[in-house]
């Protein structure tokens, strides 16, 4: 049996002259999610490829190759068979890219591959792979590619409409498939395969090539009776079928169409005027599916390269359904899936998910996926992490475990610590507050504040009036001997004992770092015992600020405290604490292959003094320090490196009537809380052997204390005015703010003016 390489005779003029050819807009790179093609890109400014020879032909840029170039791809190292009527083995835009075995089928010798390309169509095939990118002319989809020229033609047949043996094919793709070939390209239409060029091309796909054929010319409704061996069940997808375009993606009037049986196998390419090599070193203009069919080779070729874990099943299924989609809304009998999209070809497809040493391949179902992990540092921890180079290039897979580099950074929020006079201002809250003594020795204080920036948002989304609110409780019993129980409802700061400095400074030190703000129920229990003053605070949080991945948290607080009095004028205190957290780290939350860890158990050491300087001036300091141990972690980037110590401290005075009976003006220096040492250990994935599918891991070392150290210095001063008005002004230097030594310093200024009613 004898096969045409066309079934209508296909196109092909000289280039006489340089011609402009309209191009469709096609698209650079983009990273999605953050997420880029593996390996990373050399640090060197890229290459233009947005060149005259790359514009030549304008089905580079219709089919998106650019974005590929620009991921540094070319097809170096993946080899193209092209079985058709030879090549100019000397044209000097194909001579390095070819093949040493490279071959004539009937004589069995190199120089026989281009005995048969007189009419020069295996030529132009080839050019459309992998014409060489030299600066002159045009260049292929991978102009970096080996092409395996195989001439199978009839040597009788030719010049002229060039006949195949079906035995001479199954020779040629066995001899392509055990030589190396990745793909084949098949520009050839006419009768179906018979028994042995099927069993060839099936023994080929069971070997990981992948077969692209030429949908056809006759215009036919569906593709020619030789592409159809694509929807043989052996095949499993592994054969596409490639019908033509022209420069304004439109069905070539002679492309045979995909059909309802075909269209899922079937996508386009530009087949019409098409500039590609000629025979005696020239450039030709070549229309036809032959000339479709290798755009699509090539793309295949780039997308080898880039990953090449991946199997022909997956390779051909990622063309397929990243095709750009033309005609009627999804795959269609006239475009099936559409014209080939190599940008969107390279971008992350399906559940992308992040590789660890405790989940990879073989397992992987164990690797966290990308949308399952997330970061969310508090103000203690600063910029940590931000600028380690390890943090900054991970890997993620895709779901065809395809690699792409990652910026960990895009996964991870740090909360702002600064502590300008702005951001502590909130003017949409309005509230009240009452305390009132409801038996003897029994005092109850409650507040509730109401959100009207929230109550909007909550209008517009429920379409319906709600009020928020958050309840403040605090209820307190004072014993005759000097001892005393409190319970305190969402308001924990009111067991920290700021009792002297209470309402002057904007910020102060909160109990346990501040980390049972929120959600909370506190108990306070205290009595005297000769000069010393014993208390036990037990303290419960919780956290549902939730977003994303990110579970809710809570903590538990246990602490004991002595003061001890110092004549009239000083109290020493001295407070010994165990924090617990559950699903937070010093008030951190992470998820997936971000995990600090499952909880955290701190232990606390506290200390205060106040001291009475005069009767109106009153001196206070406060430091607080604890060791952290992070419990659990599973399957995670993050590993911590032993314990985290976290500080934070307070010197001021307080002068009650410096200006003017009632005033108060007082002096504040503060350091917020600060991860003061601590490390994490990054996993860092630096090899992956493709053969057995598996990532070579190490472990960079990075500290978790942020770059700077937040030193915040406040000045305030109130003043009683009549009718229950007070005349507030705070200003406040703050040098690195959030602990980020390139925050540059911020200078606030506030003047409140409130009343009572």
């Amino acid at each position: 049996m004898r096969l045409a390489f066309l079934s209508a005779p296909w196109r092909l003029s000289a280039v006489l002259m340089a011609a402009a050819l309209s191009a469709c807009s096609g698209g650079g790179s983009g990273a999605v999610g953050g997420l880029s093609p593996s390996p990373t890109p050399a640090t060197a400014p890229p290459p233009n490829y947005d060149t005259a020879e790359y514009r030549a032909n304008y089905g580079l840029d219709a089919i998106n190759a650019i974005a590929a170039y620009e991921d540094g791809l070319s097809g170096r190292g993946v080899t193209v068979a092209v079985i058709d009527t030879g090549i100019d083995l000397d044209h000097p835009d194909l001579n390095a890219n070819i093949s040493p075995h490279s071959v004539g089928i009937s004589a069995g010798t190199y120089a026989a591959a281009n005995d048969a390309d007189a009419e020069g169509h295996g030529t132009a095939v080839a050019g459309v792979i992998a014409a060489e990118r030299n600066g002159s002319g045009m260049h292929g989809v991978a102009f970096d590619a080996t092409l395996l020229a195989i001439n199978a033609s009839d040597p009788a047949t030719c010049p002229g409409e060039c006949e195949f043996a079906q035995s001479a094919l199954a020779d040629a793709i066995d001899y392509a498939k055990n030589r190396g070939a990745k793909i084949i390209n098949l520009s050839l239409g006419g009768a179906a395969p018979g028994p042995d060029l099927q069993n060839a091309m099936q023994s080929a796909v069971e070997a990981g090539v992948i077969i692209v054929i030429s949908a056809g010319n006759d215009g036919a409704a569906v593709p020619s009776d030789f592409a159809q061996v694509a929807g043989a069940g052996w095949a499993q997808g592994r054969i596409l079928i490639a019908g033509a375009v022209d420069a304004n993606n439109l069905i070539a009037d002679f492309s045979d169409r995909a059909g309802d049986a075909f269209k899922s196998l079937y996508v386009v390419a530009p087949g019409v005027s098409v500039r590609t090599t000629g025979v005696g070193g020239g450039q030709v203009i070549a229309t036809g599916t032959s000339f479709s069919t290798p755009h699509v080779a090539g793309a295949l070729a780039l997308l080898a390269e880039l990953f090449p874990n991946l199997s022909a099943h997956d390779l051909a299924e990622i063309i397929l359904t990243t095709a750009h989609d033309l005609g009627d809304p999804g795959i269609d009998a006239i475009y099936g899936r559409g014209i080939i999209d190599l940008d969107a070809a390279i971008q992350p497809l399906g559940v992308a998910g992040i590789p660890t040493a405790g989940g990879i391949v073989p397992a992987a179902t164990d690797t966290p996926a990308l949308a399952a992990t997330a970061l969310s540092l508090s103000p203690a921890f600063g910029d940590a992490l931000a600028g380690h180079a390890a943090f900054a290039n991970a890997m993620a897979l895709d779901g065809y475990r395809r690699s792409y580099r990652l910026d960990l950074n895009r996964l991870t929020t740090r909360a702002d610590g600064g502590r300008d006079l702005w951001s502590l201002i909130d003017g949409r809250r309005s509230g009240v507050a009452r305390r009132e003594t409801v038996a003897p020795g029994v005092t109850l204080s409650y507040a509730a504040a109401r959100d009207r920036e929230l109550d909007r948002l909550i209008d517009a989304a429920a379409e319906k009036s709600r009020v928020s609110a958050r309840l403040g409780l605090e209820l307190e019993r004072a014993f005759a001997d000097g001892g005393r129980l409190a319970l305190f409802v969402n308001d924990p700061a009111a067991a920290a004992g700021h009792e002297s400095a209470a309402g002057v400074f904007l910020q102060q030190q909160s109990l346990a770092f501040g980390l049972l703000e929120g959600e909370s129920v506190t108990a306070h229990a205290e009595r005297p015992w000769g000069l010393v003053r014993l208390g036990l605070t037990s303290s419960f949080g919780r956290n549902e600020d939730s977003a994303g991945p990110l579970a809710d948290g809570s903590s538990r607080l246990t602490m004991a405290s002595a003061a001890l009095a110092l004549g009239s004028q000083a109290t020493v205190g001295l407070g010994l604490g165990l924090l617990s957290e559950d699903g937070l780290v010093l008030g951190s939350r992470s998820a997936g292959a971000l995990s600090l860890g499952e909880g955290a158990t701190t232990q606390l050491l506290d200390g205060r003094l106040t001291w009475a300087a005069r009767p109106d001036v009153t001196v206070f300091a406060h430091g607080v320090i604890g060791r952290t141990s992070i419990t659990g972690g599973g399957n995670s980037l993050l590993r911590p490196a032993g314990d985290l110590i976290i500080a934070a401290a307070e010197l001021g005075a307080l002068w009650r009537g410096a200006l003017h009976a009632g005033d108060v003006f007082g002096l504040q220096l503060s350091l917020p809380p600060r991860i003061e040492a601590g490390r994490v250990l990054i996993g860092q994935i630096i090899g992956r052997d493709y053969a057995a599918d598996r990532l070579q891991f190490t472990e960079t070392a990075a500290p978790l204390s942020p770059s700077g150290r937040e030193v915040d210095i406040e000045a305030a001063y109130a003043l009683s005015l009549i009718g229950d008005a007070t005349l507030q002004i705070n200003a406040s230097y703050v040098i690195d703010p959030g602990h980020r030594a390139d925050a540059g310093d911020a200078v606030s200024f506030l003047v409140s003016l409130s009343r009572a009613f």
